[in-house]
């Protein structure tokens, strides 16, 4: 589940009900549609975490330059290392960085086997469509 952007309130002013001192209601500014964090587990998918940044990206008419400063802060753990040891080349481009990235954490070809594999072993359901699995 993706991590909600919230405003917070200067710390010298009290968050209670969401108030402020002159009795204006402070809005919780959340982004719903934020993609989320990526940490680079294996069961993670930086295909499609990649593919929801770019759209997000358009929507929000993000350049390449924007794009880069924006994914740093939605990696973390492994991704967030994986980054910072990238060279200067690499970080610079999105045309560069997105090959990169998929390199380190696309699916391999034996997982994208095995997954094949798996799909053939799969038993459909009787209430089940063929998309449903």
């Amino acid at each position: 589940m993706a991590e909600p952007n919230v405003v917070v309130p200067p710390a010298d002013q009290p968050a209670q009900n969401n108030a402020a001192a002159d009795g204006v209601t402070r809005q919780i500014k959340m982004d719903i549609y934020a993609p989320p964090v990526f940490h680079g587990r294996s069961t993670d998918d930086a295909l499609s975490f990649l593919q929801y940044v770019e759209r997000y990206a358009a929507f929000k008419q993000m350049n390449d330059t924007e794009k880069l400063q924006f994914i740093t802060i939605l990696l973390r753990d492994t991704a967030s290392d994986f980054y910072e040891a990238l060279p200067n080349t690499d970080r610079e481009s999105w045309d560069r960085f997105k090959p990169a990235f998929l390199s380190r954490f696309g699916r391999s070809e034996a997982v994208r086997w095995r997954d094949t594999s798996d799909l053939y072993t799969m038993s459909q359901l009787v209430d089940e469509s063929a998309e449903d699995l």
